[in-house]
């Protein structure tokens, strides 16, 4: 009975360790890829789409036949 409990541990503790490997290399590539990223500027992108530049994120605003479209991207 002792034999089947110290396996279970094992598996218990190598499923731990793979879940903990996996978290440390997402929050790796996570704060890599956030360093990266930059705000656009305010401006016009072209006769019908216009970037809006806020205190986080960006926020685009598309001209349609019959009114505006906001999408904010964040």
């Amino acid at each position: 009975m002792k034999k089947i409990i110290k396996k279970v541990l094992y598996v218990f503790a190598g499923i731990i360790i793979i879940l903990l490997l996996a978290a440390g290399g997402f929050y790796l590539k996570f704060s890599s890829e956030v360093k990266g990223m930059s705000q656009a500027n305010t401006q016009k992108i072209n006769d019908s789409v216009y970037c809006i530049k806020d205190k986080f994120v960006n926020a685009y605003l598309f001209k349609g036949t019959t009114g505006w479209l906001m999408i904010d991207a964040g």
